[in-house]
């Protein structure tokens, strides 16, 4: 209970500039990325303000504060900075994973109902500490805020990760059968990079896929447009890239609610950007390739999913589809039942063209 008043005063005080009031942008400081840490049994906040100087370049403007309490926090961050600290262009909220760990739905509860806040704001963890991150991380010319949330909205446009921001959290969180995720970010060789999916259960993360999983991953969750997949194809010693790949999963459900056969239909189509083999006559290999594709996907797929339900996590919503499908659909029930559950997944390829380069 302490540190949820202690979360609430920090996300408050950090949210008092918001008031209805016209504000005159050169007296006040637009915060785009809130961070927090747990740190020795307290919690650290810091907040970055992107300072545009008279030449163009920007630079940005770190303010961190430790306590036991949020109203400590909260007054350390007034003290440091010359102008208020405001809101109104927070781009992002970032967690560590010890934070993570020990829960974040209260913090992000007072982002949620701040009408100031965009349903569209993203939320993510670092694999790591964020503060040092922070400091570590200071993008030159660039607002450190806006580059995180455009790193994520572009692996999203390129159907890497699902759709994400605060409002879907909230709304898988609140969902029957579905449990949360977020983007999990870390760095490597100096770079900001999308290291995974952070998944969460009740509130507080407990597990993560790594980015070998991202494609399968946003695949299961809600399909592609236009997707792309790297595949092995053993039987002639060669690899395939698949673009502009266009399917939607479709979750088969027969049986009692308390035995039920769950299957995967996924029919993707696509074409054949490149390939690694022999390109003469590879017109006459299409059908291979494509059953090549569809068996490695689909053990690719149900290793994923036997994984999450081993760790009782339900990230693709398969309990959401259980619970439409039948009527005595019981959360604790379907909770018992789905880690042991034989969950199949059917895949249909279909190569639509073989243009390709080696």
């Amino acid at each position: 209970m302490k540190r949820i008043f202690s979360l609430l005063l920090i996300t408050s005080l950090l949210l008092a500039g918001c008031s209805t009031k016209k504000e005159i942008l050169d007296d006040i400081n637009l915060l785009t990325l809130v961070g927090f840490d747990h740190s020795d049994e307290k919690t650290r906040g810091t907040v970055v303000v992107p300072q545009y100087q008279p030449d163009g370049t920007v630079q940005n403007e770190y303010f961190s504060a430790v306590g036991e309490i949020g109203y400590d926090i909260g007054q350390k961050l007034t003290l440091q900075a010359q102008r208020p600290l405001v809101n109104g262009k927070l781009e992002i909220v970032l967690f560590g994973t010890e934070f993570a760990e020990r829960g974040l739905i209260e913090t992000n509860d007072i982002f949620r109902r701040d009408p100031s806040v965009s349903a569209n704001m993203k939320l993510a963890v670092y694999d790591g500490n964020v503060h040092d991150f922070i400091l570590d991380h200071r993008i030159p010319n660039q607002d450190l805020g806006m580059a995180l949330t455009r790193l994520i909205e572009q692996n999203i446009k390129q159907e890497t990760f699902p759709r994400t921001n605060i409002h879907l959290f909230f709304r898988d969180y609140f969902t029957e059968g579905k449990d949360p995720f977020l983007p999990l970010l870390g760095t490597q060789d100096g770079k900001v990079y999308l290291k995974g999916v952070s998944l969460f259960k009740k509130g507080k993360m407990v597990s993560k896929l790594p980015a070998s999983d991202l494609h399968m991953f946003t695949l299961l969750h809600s399909g592609f447009e236009s997707g792309s997949f790297v595949i092995p194809i053993k039987e002639l010693n060669a690899e395939v890239s698949l673009g502009h790949i266009n399917a939607e999963p479709e979750i088969k459900i027969k049986g009692d609610v308390n035995s039920p056969q769950i299957t995967y239909i996924i029919q993707p189509k696509g074409l054949i950007n490149e390939y690694s083999g022999n390109i003469k006559g590879i017109e006459k290999q299409v059908k291979l390739i494509e059953k090549s594709v569809d068996k490695v996907l689909e053990k690719k797929s149900e290793t994923m999913i036997k994984t999450l339900q081993q760790q009782g996590l339900d990230p693709l919503g398969i309990g959401k589809s259980a619970n439409a499908h039948y009527r005595n659909w019981d959360e604790k029930k379907w909770n018992e039942i789905y880690p042991e559950l034989d969950i199949k997944v059917k895949f249909k390829t279909n190569i639509l063209e073989s243009g390709v380069i080696r």
